[in-house]
C-alpha cells in the first residue's frame, strides 16, 4: 500500500469518501455549501521532551449541479491553516522547532452516476497545496482521488467499495475506501466517510437523533497531515507529517436543510510526529500521549 499506517485507513475509510458520493440521486436543482471549523488540540507530551499543541481553522465550499436523471457534478475548494506550537523541550531530537504554520490549499471536481444494474459510481479527483509558511509552492502539491462504487441492499442499508490514490511530497500511497450507511434501528445509523468536521474527514460513527433537529454521536477516525517545509528548519526543504487516531462525542443541531452547527469533543490516540529531509529520508520521529480536543463546526446551504 505504500505506507504501513495505510492499514488503520481501511478501518475508518477515507477523507472525501462521503462527498465523492455527490448529492442525493433525487436532487434536481444546483446547491452551494460553505463549511466552517475550527479545532484546538490541547498540548501533549512527547516521548522525546517537550510538547506540541496544534490549532486548525479551515473553510471550504462546494457547489453541485446536477446534470440528469441521478447525475450531478460538483466542485469545491477549501483553504485550512494548522498551527503546530513545539515547547518545552527539544523537538524531534534537536533544539529547535521543526516547524511553525502549515497553509494548505485545495480544489476538487465530483461526477456521481448510475452505474450497473442498481449500483452507483462516483469519482472524485483532487488537487491540493500543503507547505509550511515560507516554503515555496513548488514541490508542495499532491494530487489524487476518491473512486467509488455502492449500492442500496434494501431500505436501511448501503453498501460499496471503492479506492483512494495520493501522489507528491515524494511519495505515492493508496488505500480502499468502504462505504457504509446502516439504519441500526430507527433512531441509530451508522456511517463512514465523513463523521464531522470537527473531528477530522476519515472515520466511522454511530449517530442518534435525541430530539427534534438534534443529533448525538460518537465515533473514532484517522488523520493524517503532510507537508512542504521551508528552508529554515532542522530538515530544510523536507517533508513533516503529524497523524493520529481521534476518538470523539459529538453534539449537532440541525435547522432542515440549510445547514447544521456540530460542537465535538475527545482525544488523539497514537499520535506520531515525523520529519524526513529534501530525499525522503527520515531525520526524526516521536511518539505523542493522549491529546484532548474540541472543535467547533458550521455549514449553511443554499
Amino acid at each position: 500500500m505504500g505506507k504501513p499506517w495505510a492499514v488503520l485507513a481501511v478501518a475508518v475509510a477515507a477523507g472525501g469518501a462521503a462527498e465523492a458520493q455527490g448529492p442525493p440521486p433525487g436532487a434536481t436543482r444546483s446547491a452551494a455549501t460553505v463549511t466552517a471549523v475550527a479545532v484546538y488540540q490541547a498540548p501533549a507530551d512527547l516521548d522525546g521532551g517537550g510538547r506540541l499543541e496544534v490549532t486548525r481553522v479551515r473553510v471550504g465550499g462546494e457547489l453541485s449541479q446536477p446534470v440528469g436523471p441521478g447525475r450531478s457534478v460538483s466542485v469545491g475548494a477549501s483553504f485550512e491553516q494548522e498551527a503546530f506550537d513545539f515547547a518545552g523541550g527539544p523537538a524531534l531530537g534537536g533544539g529547535a522547532a521543526p516547524w511553525g504554520t502549515v497553509t494548505r490549499v485545495g480544489a476538487s471536481l465530483g461526477v456521481s452516476g448510475p452505474g450497473p444494474g442498481t449500483w452507483r459510481l462516483a469519482l472524485r479527483p483532487t488537487v491540493e497545496s500543503s507547505r509550511e509558511d515560507g516554503a515555496g509552492w513548488g514541490g508542495s502539491a499532491t494530487w489524487g482521488g476518491v473512486g467509488l462504487a455502492f449500492r442500496s441492499f434494501g431500505p436501511r442499508l448501503v453498501l460499496g467499495l471503492g479506492l483512494a490514490v495520493r501522489h507528491g511530497l515524494g511519495s505515492t500511497w493508496w488505500f480502499p475506501v468502504p462505504v457504509l450507511r446502516w439504519q441500526v434501528t430507527e433512531g441509530l445509523t451508522l456511517v463512514s466517510g465523513r463523521p464531522g468536521a470537527a473531528a477530522g474527514p476519515a472515520g466511522v460513527e454511530l449517530q442518534g437523533q435525541v430530539a427534534p433537529g438534534w443529533e448525538l454521536a460518537g465515533g473514532a477516525g484517522y488523520r493524517s497531515s503532510r507537508f512542504r517545509l521551508d528552508g529554515d528548519g532542522p530538515a530544510p526543504g523536507g517533508v513533516g507529517e503529524v497523524r493520529g487516531v481521534p476518538v470523539w462525542g459529538r453534539l449537532t443541531r440541525r435547522f432542515g436543510e440549510r445547514g447544521s452547527i456540530d460542537l465535538a469533543a475527545g482525544w488523539v490516540l497514537g499520535g506520531r510526529v515525523e520529519l524526513r529531509d529534501d530525499q525522503g529520508h527520515e531525520v526524526a520521529r516521536d511518539r505523542g500521549g493522549p491529546a484532548p480536543f474540541a472543535g467547533l463546526s458550521g455549514s449553511v446551504r443554499f
